[in-house]
């Protein structure tokens, strides 16, 4: 099945305490990644529409908040970014475009 939903998430580790902010990234990957998120190169990919998916990347983000000590609460104030966008197909652009490789059986 093809993913259909994007969502970048960065965290402000410039204003905010590395320590902390490692911990909130591992937790936002692990309860995203449970609900149906895989994470690829930076990105948070889902399978389904960003009808369903948006909201389900801010509830999950948001849910962290209450697991935060009571003075670190305000979960968005450590959120740099936080973008969700849906797409049809996406293409590594690293990797040479199929069109251009060549297999040559010569040794």
């Amino acid at each position: 099945m093809p993913t259909k939903t994007g969502i970048v998430i960065n965290l402000d580790y410039e204003h905010s305490p590395q320590d902390l902010c490692e911990s909130l990234w591992g937790q936002i990957c692990l309860v995203l990644q449970a609900n149906g998120f895989t994470y690829s190169g930076r990105l948070f990919l889902h399978e389904r529409e960003p009808e369903y998916a948006l909201p389900l990347a801010r509830s999950l983000v948001e849910s962290l908040e209450i697991h935060l000590e009571f003075h670190e609460r305000r979960f968005h104030r450590y959120l740099k970014e936080f973008y969700g966008f849906g797409y049809k197909n996406i293409s590594n652009l690293l990797m040479p475009c199929p069109r251009d490789i060549e297999v040559s059986y010569n040794a």
